[in-house]
């Protein structure tokens, strides 16, 4: 259907939506790439330890990393973040949308989602 659209002439975007869809496209694709090469890179650190990183943001040791516990550790390292920021954060990595984090949910997110490349 989408081909034949395209084929009488006719298109689905204005040229200009098309560019900033692009655009936008590109720049997700180098972001998520630009993650997974520093996944790979910190599951190659010697001393990175996944349950560690976990137990150190979680500060109230109640097994969960919420929003005030990732802006603390941001803070901490002198990364001022805003509360969108915050919350895009979160949900990245609160994958059930409860309103914290799990060590499984936190895992997922910081191990390599590919294979290595060497």
């Amino acid at each position: 259907m989408v081909n034949d659209r395209v084929r009488e002439g006719r298109r689905l975007f204005s040229y200009t939506t098309e560019t900033k869809l692009q655009d936008l496209l590109r720049l997700q694709l180098r972001a998520e790439s630009t993650a997974e090469s520093l996944r790979q890179r910190l599951s190659r650190t010697y001393d990175f330890s996944i349950n560690k990183a976990f137990n150190d943001m979680d500060l109230d040791k109640n097994g969960y990393i919420t929003l005030n516990e990732f802006e603390s550790m941001l803070r901490h390292h002198g990364l001022p973040v805003s509360q969108q920021d915050l919350q895009a954060l979160m949900e990245r990595y609160d994958k059930n949308g409860d309103g914290r984090v799990s060590y499984g949910e936190f895992a997922q997110e910081v191990s390599p989602q590919s294979p290595s490349k060497y």
